[in-house]
């Protein structure tokens, strides 16, 4: 059988139906001619309807997209405020774990400091006490005797009157002090003229002591002359001093009242200066050989002193003339001894009237004391 032919215009609108058919359609070309229309192909509000899901499902995922983004970019916030926070948090607890540390360390440096001090406080402590007891070491070394081993009543200097005569602080009261068993040429006597090596002999004592120096006081049977002198032997860094006096010609052995405690070291001295030809024995002064050792004067007899007058008012001093003290002012004032007399009393003739005072009042108000006797 022969092949039927068709025409071209029917093969172009089978293609387009079958295509319209499978849901192809073809891409529109200028060399194509246009299928025309047939009552089964489908209209172009069919192919609008086609394409519209497409759309709402990218829009969809867009949304989504960024809702991950956001989602995400909320998650990284928080994770770096948490972080933040917890580096702050890490801060504070260092911070305090200095503080901490800090705290300690200061506690430690204050117990340190309190205990070195505590232990310097202790050390002055014991330190202050040792000297105490040093003190009082050296104070009841004093009480009983006190300088380069030699006992006896321990005295201040206050001044060297003349070459045998002195005045200390013994026991905080001020004593008029008489070398035992030596007499030296006299320098203010009342009744004499200063006498050769006078000078000298005031000039070597004190030479040896003066205020303020420490010497110690020993004594004999009898303690006080009949001028109420402390009668002693006089020692300064171990020396006896009233020998001293004699071993350079200037004090002579002499007796008072029957003390000889000092008598031999004196005599001994007295001899060695006699050998050496010094002081009285350096042919300045007209001497002759030293006497045998005899009784100083006895004292008078003691009587009960006459009543004190009435004393005119007044103050004083004023000076007398020749021992006799103007009518005003009767009390006489020894400035050797600081001892002062009433007319009357057993030495009130025998005292010089350098010093005389209205009353026995104004007399004790310039520093001296009433006589014994």
């Amino acid at each position: 059988m022969t092949p039927r032919l068709f025409p071209r215009a029917g093969l172009v609108a089978a293609a387009a139906l079958s295509l319209v058919l499978t849901g192809c359609t073809p891409a529109a070309s200028g060399d194509d001619v246009a299928a025309p229309a047939s009552a089964g192909a489908p209209s172009s509000g069919a192919a609008a309807t086609t394409t519209a899901p497409a759309v709402s499902s990218t829009a969809s995922a867009e949304a989504a997209d960024r809702s991950r983004a956001a989602e995400s970019s909320r998650a990284a916030a928080q994770a770096s405020e948490a972080e933040q926070s917890r580096r702050a948090e890490e801060s504070r607890a260092a911070e305090a774990r200095r503080a901490e540390e800090s705290r300690a360390a200061e506690d430690s440096r204050e117990a340190e400091r309190s205990r070195r001090a505590e232990e310097s406080r202790a050390a002055a402590a014991a330190a202050a006490e040792e000297e105490d007891l040093d003190a009082a070491g050296s104070a009841e070394d004093a009480a009983w005797g006190g300088t380069a081993g030699v006992e006896g009543d321990v005295a201040v200097v206050q001044s060297v009157a003349d070459g045998d005569t002195l005045r200390v602080s013994l026991d905080g009261v001020s004593t008029p002090v008489r070398l035992l068993n030596i007499d030296t040429p006299e320098t203010r006597h009342p009744s004499k003229p200063v006498q050769c090596q006078g000078p000298e002999a005031t000039a070597a004592l004190k030479s040896m002591i003066g205020p303020g120096d420490t010497v110690v006081l020993q004594y004999d049977d009898v303690l006080l002359d009949r001028h109420d002198r402390l009668l002693a032997g006089v020692f300064v860094d171990g020396v006896l001093v009233n020998a001293e006096m004699a071993r350079l010609g200037l004090g002579e052995p002499v007796v008072f009242d029957g003390n000889v405690r000092f008598l031999p070291e004196v005599e001994a001295a007295w001899e060695q200066a006699r050998a050496d030809g010094v002081g009285l024995f350096s042919g300045e002064c007209a001497v002759e050989e030293a006497p045998e050792p005899v009784e100083d004067e006895a004292p008078a007899a003691v009587a009960e002193p006459a009543p004190v007058p009435a004393l005119a008012a007044g103050s004083g001093p004023v000076p007398g003339a020749d021992f006799v003290c103007p009518d005003d002012f009767p009390v006489k004032g020894n400035d050797n001894s600081f001892i002062y007399h009433v007319p009357g009393q057993q030495h009130y003739g025998r005292t010089n009237a350098r010093n005389c005072y209205a009353s026995a009042a104004a007399a004790e108000a310039d520093g001296y004391r009433a006589a014994k006797r």
